[in-house]
């Protein structure tokens, strides 16, 4: 617990980087696996803001929602990149984007992320020295 940290949040066009990431489970409801979305911005000095996440069993279409939800939030005032785990199942999940984005009259530029990773154990064990260093904070 001693490598989290706190820091207030700094203007969203104070960022050099944004990017939202999402880990989605395919399947809809209260029993299928968690869906996550993470807002991360980078500063000029190189620490990384944890500044809004989303963790929730939902539906797909609820998962969708949340990213034009931040587009609105954050959208006006700095650039966000969109990026979401990529599996087979990637067409299906993109299908709900337009949907929404037809629902809402534009199309939200996400990106699938199709690159061949390494166990999320490992993934997860790798970015722990930035914690450990204090380059991580949560707003």
């Amino acid at each position: 617990m001693k490598d989290i940290q706190y820091k207030k949040a700094l203007p969203y066009h104070a960022y050099n980087y944004l990017v939202s990431y999402t880990d989605p489970s395919f399947k809809n409801g209260t029993r299928s696996d968690y869906k996550a979305t993470i807002l991360l911005g980078k500063t000029k000095e190189g620490h990384y803001h944890i500044l809004k996440a989303f963790v929730q069993q939902t539906s797909v279409k609820q998962m969708v929602n949340w990213h034009y939800d931040l587009h609105k939030t954050v959208g006006e005032q700095a650039v966000i990149s969109f990026y979401m785990e990529s599996n087979f199942l990637q067409d299906l999940l993109f299908e709900e984007f337009v949907k929404v984005g037809n629902e809402v009259g534009w199309q939200l530029p996400i990106k699938g992320d199709t690159r061949n990773k390494p166990d999320k154990f490992q993934r997860v064990e790798n970015i722990q020295p930035l914690f450990e260093r204090g380059l991580v904070f949560y707003s």
